[in-house]
């Protein structure tokens, strides 16, 4: 279920997670906020809008969408952040929009932005330098290796990166079913223990006195 078809209103977690919308893309575009490009903070579509000052929004979207990838297409767009990154420059990059998100992949989809970057400009693509505990270190994403193209080819090349993502995958499925399958159990168990109390504590239903003689 998605939380649209829960009828409750939704309530922004985050400034930068305004609707439903960003948070389907969220999980692969977040990526990109340990990078030198614009995950598109400060503007009114953040994490949908991914692009630099130096990038070729034309191409990008072209190879992007001839992956072909599931429930998704890609649409070049301009755009000029508020704040965060690359404020005040007009950044270049593409639009995501999620067509079927039952079949969407987030993070699969954002291994292919970085891995797809046009040639060109791959080599502009830098991980953040940010501050910790005084010194400058170098921004990490998705676990322990950083989220750049060189990386993720290098990965993809040593043993598939989606080969590692789909037995990870099956393995958290095979757990998350299990634990489903005990809280329903647990559920169905506490539901028949408070209709068993409930019938106990209710007083037994006795005949109606029989009506008087005339």
């Amino acid at each position: 279920m998605w939380f649209d078809e829960t009828g409750l209103p939704w309530v922004p977690p985050s400034p930068g997670m305004p609707t439903l919308g960003t948070a389907i893309v969220y999980p692969g575009t977040c990526l990109f906020e340990g990078t030198n490009m614009s995950e598109g903070r400060g503007t009114s579509l953040p994490f949908e809008w991914v692009g630099a000052p130096w990038l070729d929004a034309e191409g990008w979207a072209r190879e992007l969408n001839e992956l072909r990838l599931p429930g998704v297409r890609f649409r070049p767009v301009a755009f000029t952040p508020s704040s965060s990154k690359h404020a005040g420059s007009e950044c270049y990059g593409v639009q995501i929009h999620v067509l079927d998100r039952n079949a969407f992949r987030p993070v699969r989809t954002g291994l292919a932005y970085a891995e797809h970057c046009p040639q060109p400009w791959r080599g502009s693509l830098r991980l953040a330098a940010i501050q910790l505990g005084g010194k400058a270190t170098t921004r990490r994403s998705a676990g322990r290796r950083p989220a750049c193209p060189r990386a993720v080819e290098r990965e993809r090349q040593r043993c598939g990166h989606r080969g590692r993502m789909q037995r990870g995958l099956a393995g958290f499925q095979a757990q998350r079913m299990e634990c489903l399958c005990t809280s329903e159990n647990s559920r169905s168990e506490a539901a028949r223990r408070s209709c068993d109390r409930t019938e106990r504590l209710s007083p037994t239903p006795t005949a109606p006195p029989p009506d008087p003689e005339p």
